[in-house]
């Protein structure tokens, strides 16, 4: 289990990052140095709680503001340096998000480290306030920021239509995929990996399994006859038992 110091990091930076962020101004940020303003103001908010969990508000207002000033760094890069490289930045706009998440972390652990902003013992000792602060940042970890990740990652892996040939004409025919509810896939993301995190803390690993068959039987008719699918849902399953997995034992796994 990685500090609790770092997990309250995380935990202001998932809600600033993704839970104050809509996907309009994710959109309009990259265009408006306005909207990357506002941005970068939301972001900081989270960071305020700081005043609640340490006693010494000097201390305080430096977790604040170094950590939000180090996080706005890194979106101005990132805004000048798409703007300026636009075509590559489009082109490797999954690779340029990773980075962007990477920075923010690494970033963020180096002004921790060098400035020695340490959580109170009082909160550091407190069964309560550390089981808050894990199983937070764990479970917001487990939503939105997971299946964000995974559209911008994965997405173009999502089959948007199959090819069906029409012999009567020699001609191929794109005929679209079965539309399906607007959200229902990430919610049911959300929910499967929730139970999972449900098991895994109850050590009962192999009801993992249980999960992933009641899952897959209700697209067997799609996985058999859709190759494309099969693989883009094995991809999302894989994807989000890996993250399930790796957020459990970083955030709320204890020897």
């Amino acid at each position: 289990m990685i500090p609790l110091t770092f997990q309250y990091f995380i935990l202001c930076h998932l809600i600033g990052d993704y839970y104050f962020q809509t996907q309009q101004m994710a959109a309009r940020k990259q265009k408006e140095l306005r909207a990357l303003v506002v941005h970068c103001g939301l972001y900081s908010v989270p960071f305020l709680s700081a005043f609640i969990l340490y006693d010494d508000s000097f201390v305080a207002l430096r977790y604040w503001i170094s950590l939000s000033l180090a996080q706005a760094i890194v979106d101005f890069i990132k805004y000048f340096w798409s703007r300026r490289f636009s075509v590559i930045a489009k082109e490797y706009s999954q690779w340029l998000f990773l980075l962007d998440q990477a920075s923010h972390l690494l970033l963020g652990f180096l002004v921790i480290s060098v400035l020695a902003l340490r959580l109170p013992q009082t909160v550091v000792d407190s069964e309560v306030w550390s089981l808050f602060l894990s199983w937070s940042a764990y479970l917001l970890l487990l939503f939105k920021p997971t299946n964000i990740c995974f559209k911008l990652v994965f997405g173009k892996y999502q089959q948007s239509y199959h090819e069906e040939e029409v012999t009567e004409r020699n001609i191929i025919q794109k005929k679209p995929l079965e539309e399906t509810v607007s959200g229902a896939g990430a919610l049911i993301g959300n929910l499967e990996r929730m139970i999972m995190a449900i098991f895994l803390n109850l050590g009962q690993f192999a009801a993992l399994a249980i999960v992933m068959t009641a899952k897959s039987i209700t697209r067997y008719n799609k996985i058999a006859k859709e190759p494309a699918f099969a693989e883009y849902y094995l991809i999302g399953t894989l994807y989000s038992i890996l993250v399930t997995l790796i957020g459990f034992f970083l955030f709320v796994y204890r020897l």
